[in-house]
């Protein structure tokens, strides 16, 4: 039977996988294995569900990375805005975006008043690349202007 082995940098990143994974229904079967990293040992006998979990370990990598991304760019901002200091962000691309207070401001209103699925989407798009980042907050500053915000 091949293993797969998966090392996650949290417990609760790890357990959060085997509960997606128990949610999967495949015969193969995973295991935690604590220690200074947590590790999720499966074993498979099936190519097709190997693939699966292959693909799920993808998606549970891209999410967490995303999520992080998500609260460095919510620390960068706030921290902008009560320092009244500009902040450089790392983005998805490997490109430097400069973030000025005044620029954060506009966002952070613009944010607010969106759906918690847009805010979502916004905070994705912005960390996503430099030009995602100029039009993301180009927009924000359009409507902040037009809403009497900046």
């Amino acid at each position: 039977m091949p293993k797969l082995s998966i090392t996650f940098k949290k417990d609760e990143t790890a357990k959060s996988f085997i509960r997606q994974f128990a949610g999967l229904s495949l015969s193969a079967k995973a295991s935690l294995v604590k220690g200074d990293k947590p590790k999720v040992v499966i074993d498979t006998s099936d190519e097709d569900e190997e693939q699966m979990v292959r693909s799920l370990i993808a998606n549970l990598k891209e999410e967490t990375y995303r999520n992080e991304s998500s609260k460095q760019l919510i620390e960068s901002v706030a921290s902008c805005m009560a320092e009244n200091k500009s902040r450089n962000l790392l983005l998805r691309d490997n490109t430097i975006a400069r973030l000025t207070p005044t620029m954060a401001k506009s966002f952070v209103a613009i944010h607010d008043q969106l759906s918690e699925e847009n805010q979502t989407a916004i905070r994705r798009l912005v960390i996503d690349s430099n030009t995602a980042f100029k039009q993301v907050m180009e927009f924000c500053k359009q409507r902040s202007k037009s809403n009497g915000i900046i």
